[in-house]
């Protein structure tokens, strides 16, 4: 059995009147997640646009982190404005879709 000990969280900001702050909603985040739910909700009701769900994925390139991890990243060649659902598929004589929500 291995014994885990956590680091203390730091606290956050407190406001002008001394509560402490909101926590950060990750907006961008939970639309994404609804729209996958969604692509998926399709795909099982065997919709043409629910054959996307499966050529459809979510690059991580962003999001809270330590600033090691975030040159970690940046070496790995995470780079800034990149499209957040790429669309793996030909169609229409389009190939491909990059979503940026």
């Amino acid at each position: 059995m291995t014994l885990r000990i956590q680091k203390p969280r730091r606290p956050r900001a407190l406001t002008k009147s001394g509560a402490p702050g909101a926590k950060p909603v990750d907006w961008e985040g939970q639309e994404q997640a609804v729209l996958i739910r969604w692509l998926y909700g399709e795909k099982m009701r065997g919709t043409e646009v629910g054959q996307l769900f499966d050529a459809i994925y979510h690059v991580p390139n962003g999001g809270q982190g330590s600033k090691k991890t975030a040159s970690d990243l940046k070496r790995q060649g995470v780079k800034a404005g990149v499209s957040d659902l790429p669309v793996r598929q030909a169609r229409g004589g389009w190939f491909g879709l990059y979503l940026e929500v």
